[in-house]
């Protein structure tokens, strides 16, 4: 399945964690506590925007 730009943008920080030390990851977590549900509303959002609008013609 493809990814959006915006997804890859919002699970970016999630892949560099992999890379990094245990107290980094700490250091970081509550940031990605706001990405992921930044990323949640982001999805609902599209799926808003995927619903056809009706004409006022």
């Amino acid at each position: 399945m493809r990814q959006s730009i915006k997804h890859k943008a919002m699970t970016a920080p999630e892949q560099q964690l992999l890379h990094t030390t245990l107290a980094e990851r700490m250091s970081q977590a509550p940031a990605l506590a706001d990405i992921e549900i930044s990323a949640e509303f982001t999805s609902e959002q599209e799926k808003m925007k995927s619903i056809p609008k009706k004409s006022y013609r």
